[in-house]
């Protein structure tokens, strides 16, 4: 159920922040990401409040 977590995310960065590319929230989303040491799939959790700064 990662999919709506995400969208809702990307929905209040492009809320805070409305000019961000399709690229550039991409970086963010994945910079914002907190990785999870065992695992080789996926970005890992994301930290909402990393991706808002």
């Amino acid at each position: 159920m990662a999919a709506p977590v995400v969208s809702g995310a990307i929905a209040c960065l492009l809320s805070k922040y409305p000019f961000l590319t399709n690229a550039e929230v991409k970086l963010k989303l994945h910079a914002s990401c907190v990785q999870i040491p065992g695992t080789e799939s996926g970005w890992g959790i994301l930290d909402f409040s990393r991706l808002l700064e």
